[in-house]
């Protein structure tokens, strides 16, 4: 029989929309209803599958399960058969026994939806983090799941059709694209054969154009435009208490193209973290809570990672006194904490491409381990990231004194820490965290106390066994 041991490790060992765990529970009406939300909240996720898995409890642990879904029946015929009649469409559904940790499970392989919702008895389902729902409640998420499934949230789709070629200058702003380029403007003709090479429209045989979501996405006059773009904005919101009921100073909100915009978002958001400039003597000096590569590069990730379609969802950059939020709609498709060592691939490739050429964003993937970098350079507390529904979140700190360092701060601070040196061939050890912390010889203690609990929250361990203790070095827990 075939381990599934990878497989539950890979889910991380808890339930989320795509994943259900299941100890005994073999209701068929359930496991129906289950079936269908996952396949389509595969869809939206952007995930080949979803997975109803039996013999695991609730804490994503293998207990086993005698459950013999082949053998059994339903109204007088056999379960795979019942199913294939219920769910539609039909034949999305394998059914594989095996074993995890030595204990048996039946594992329910569910095909994500394409081309319309996978439906049970003619009804939609889909999950709210783990509660199974009907999507007839829920027309968010069933617009979200259409905008999957019509491929609305793709680059190359329309955003809008059947433009005159007269008319483009009043949706995109390619004056602007020939200033950035240091050209001077061209003929019509040349300017629309342009922005048909860089993909940000698509002649028509009428000779009309269709503009694409990514010539809006990088050029647009103003989003709202696009009737499939209307949300797509960027809000920046400062807050004058570390609660969001302390806003105080209205919020600004772009809707141009990203390429238009970019260089004042990042300096609004800069002045909203407290990035200033003082003179010092004969000399200007720049002092800032965050620094701009960290800011850049939450901005852009949140940019690059984004989907569209979600619900009117928009990228959003809250400024704290002692903290940045970025929240870009989307998904992460790989856990939180591998976020450095496993670059997560961009929604939009072509939108990476084209912003990699404006040195917005790199292109590679790294961004990630910039903002981790940053946070090194400059002492400050480790950022957190954060999967909610339908969005991810990236939490960046302002500094303070280590005394003040949460245990789950200093855990994180660790294991980040441990993962960069590691990919970047360095060792960790208790005098590079000390240097992390700007702990000097007498916070040994303190630092070897921190690893043990690192250790024990399975986030770090020994590079190498039986090492001495002025040999001992540490790798992420994956390594």
């Amino acid at each position: 029989m075939k381990d599934f041991s990878f497989l539950l490790a890979h889910k991380a060992n808890h339930e989320s929309e795509t994943v259900e765990w299941k100890h005994a529970n073999a209701d068929p009406d359930q496991i129906g209803k289950y079936i269908s939300a996952l396949s389509n909240m595969a869809a939206i996720r952007g995930e080949e599958q979803g997975y109803l898995i039996f013999g695991v409890n609730d804490e994503g642990k293998p207990v086993g399960t005698d459950i013999d879904f082949n053998h059994m029946k339903v109204g007088g015929v056999l379960f795979p058969f019942h199913i294939n009649q219920t769910i539609s469409p039909k034949g999305i559904v394998s059914i594989e026994e095996g074993f995890a940790q030595n204990q048996r499970v039946v594992v329910f392989a569910v095909r994500s939806a394409s081309n319309s919702p996978t439906t049970y008895l003619g009804k939609t389902y889909g999950r709210v983090g783990s509660s199974l729902v009907d999507l007839s409640a829920y027309p968010e998420i069933a617009r979200s799941l259409w905008a999957k499934l019509l491929g609305v949230g793709k680059e190359d789709s329309v955003a809008l059709a059947d433009v005159p070629q007269s008319d483009v200058g009043h949706y995109l702003d390619m004056a602007f694209y020939y200033r950035k380029l240091g050209l001077a403007f061209p003929s019509q003709d040349e300017a629309i054969s342009r922005m048909a090479e860089e993909g940000f429209l698509r002649m028509r045989d009428d000779g009309n154009v269709d503009i694409t979501n990514l010539g809006a996405l990088c050029l647009a006059e103003n989003m709202s435009n696009f009737p499939s773009l209307q949300g797509n904005a960027i809000e920046i919101v400062p807050y004058t208490s570390d609660s969001r009921a302390g806003a105080s100073i209205p919020a600004l909100i772009y809707k141009q193209g990203i390429l238009i915009s970019f260089e004042d978002i990042i300096a609004k958001t800069m002045e909203f973290t407290g990035a200033q400039e003082t003179i010092e003597g004969a000399y200007r000096v720049s002092k800032e809570p965050l620094p701009n590569i960290l800011v850049r590069e939450m901005v852009a990730n949140a940019i690059l990672h984004q989907e569209l379609g979600i619900g009117g969802a928009h990228i959003l950059i809250e400024c704290f006194p002692s903290r940045l939020e970025v929240y870009n709609p989307g998904s992460l498709a790989i856990p939180a904490d591998r976020i450095v060592d496993l670059a997560p691939k961009p929604n939009m490739k072509r939108l990476a491409e084209t912003l990699a050429r404006w040195r917005i964003g790199e292109g590679h993937g790294t961004g990630f381990d910039k903002i981790i970098q940053a946070d090194e350079d400059y002492f400050l507390p480790p950022p957190q990231i954060k999967e909610e529904s339908y969005g991810v979140r990236v939490i960046a700190y302002k500094e303070k004194p280590f005394s003040q360092y949460t245990s789950e701060e200093r855990i994180r601070a660790v294991y980040f820490h441990t993962v960069l040196r590691y990919i970047n061939g360095e060792k960790t050890n208790n005098e590079s965290i000390r240097a992390r912390f700007r702990l000097d010889e007498k916070g040994k203690y303190v630092v070897s106390r921190l690893i043990k609990a690192a250790i024990e929250e399975g986030k770090i361990k020994e590079a190498t066994a039986n090492a001495g203790p002025r040999a001992v070095s540490y790798v992420p827990y994956w390594a």
